[in-house]
């Protein structure tokens, strides 16, 4: 079973998540310009969940080199004991999943998870709140309470709530959990995407989401997302020529409007080049940041010979040239996706980068960029289109014996298929 995590606030917005048994929980406060690191941790179901010592899971997640652990709560005195056993092992609960009921007046959720979230003061773990049972779009009002008051307990121990969809219950899309969250409209609520059960309502054509990260300055070669370890659809230098980041191979491109493979940017005819302004970026992504197009009003990408079906990460590799401000973009997709994106973020030279992930619905897939009145065009470096969720399960019951076609995900933007 493929399960992924997207985690969605109106006042904080997070990235996309992951897979399998393990799970991404970051948290972005503010804007999406402004990331914290992306936590990659384990699913309690992949360690031993029911059948190992707390102990026992925290060394082998800890040994296998995850950030942290995810659990279902049970009742207090088990909770204390895995709470204790991870302090023990230097290893962080970054989430917790309760159960919750629309339907029940009164005994809405188990008392001890009041016991639970106290225990939890000061943590940085997720509360991962389903909301279960009643008439599905009829007890709104009734889910938006059990809501408040979760929330209100999390709040008084300094933690954030996300909807958690799940197929069957009250709140079983990203859609339902949107609805309620909105109801609720309290800043430590936010919703979780959890990618099986989207697939599993039918949305899987409609999952496109963008994201943004700043880089700041210095080398990020090995630290962007790029390994030869993955499957790319291209990778391109923008009027440069090729180079190799991290073991990924990126083609050159020379002029304005250029196409390559599976590729052709359109209504971008300005060049820049040699070098010219402030770069901080070093390595071979520093080279692939100094030239770029521009002027582009609307300027577009546009991906060709997709796979239906299949899930792309496409990365836009950016530098701030004016320094915060001056170059906002409008960014739209033929998938429906739309955010608004500060090419210059921070002071000229950091670098910065700009994700969007879909599954394809077609062969062809545009993100057209358009600055609004004032504001400079967007610059076109160079990207990557990642294909993933190719890492597919080949043996092994679970996560400690399983064998992998590429190799075990356990990086931040690792993927994995981990079909049962």
């Amino acid at each position: 079973m493929v399960h992924g995590y997207l985690l969605l606030n109106m006042n904080f917005i997070t990235r996309i998540c992951l897979l399998a048994c393990v799970g991404l929980a970051p948290l972005v406060h503010s804007s999406a310009a402004e990331e914290t690191a992306w936590p990659f941790f384990a699913f309690d179901n992949g360690v031993g969940r029911g059948v190992w010592s707390a102990a026992r899971q925290a060394e082998t997640v800890r040994n296998l080199g995850y950030e942290g652990i995810h659990f279902n709560y049970t009742h207090p005195k088990d909770f204390a004991a895995k709470l204790s056993a991870c302090r023990a092992a230097d290893v962080p609960i970054h989430a917790v999943y309760i159960y919750t009921f629309v339907d029940q007046p009164g005994k809405s959720y188990d008392p001890g998870i009041k016991e639970m979230i106290r225990m939890l003061k000061g943590c940085q773990t997720i509360i991962w709140m389903t909301l279960r049972d009643g008439v599905r779009g009829k007890q709104d009002a009734e889910a938006a309470g059990v809501v408040r008051e979760i929330a209100a307990l999390a709040a008084e121990s300094g933690l954030k709530v996300s909807l958690y969809p799940h197929a069957g219950f009250y709140v079983a899309t990203a859609e339902d959990a949107v609805r309620i969250a909105k109801a609720v409209d309290l800043p430590n609520v936010g919703v979780s995407i959890n990618l099986c059960h989207e697939l599993f309502a039918g949305n899987g054509e409609r999952l496109a989401v963008f994201s943004s990260a700043n880089l700041g300055a210095g080398d990020f070669d090995s630290s962007v997302g790029l390994s030869s370890s993955k499957t790319y659809f291209n990778a391109v230098n923008i009027e440069g020529g090729a180079l190799t980041i991290n073991g990924v191979n990126f083609e050159g491109s020379a002029g304005g409007n250029p196409s390559g493979t599976g590729y052709a940017i359109s209504g971008v005819g300005a060049t820049f080049g040699p070098t010219g302004g402030t770069n901080h970026v070093g390595g071979q992504l520093g080279s692939l940041l100094n030239n770029f197009i521009y002027n582009g009003n609307l300027g577009a990408l546009t991906l060709s010979g997709l796979t239906p079906g299949q899930t792309y990460s496409l990365a836009f590799y950016n530098r701030s040239w004016s320094g915060p401000g001056g170059r906002a973009q409008n960014i739209t997709s033929t998938s429906g996706a739309t955010t608004s994106f500060e090419q210059d973020p921070e002071a000229p030279g950091n670098g910065n980068l700009l994700r969007y992930t879909f599954t394809a619905s077609g062969t062809t897939e545009a993100v057209n960029f358009t600055p609004p009145a004032g504001q400079g065009t967007m610059h076109f470096y160079g990207f990557s289109t990642e294909q993933v969720f190719n890492n597919t399960r080949t043996s092994g019951t679970d996560w400690t014996t399983a064998n992998w076609s590429v190799g075990v995900p356990n990086a931040a933007g690792a993927n994995a298929d981990f079909t049962a």
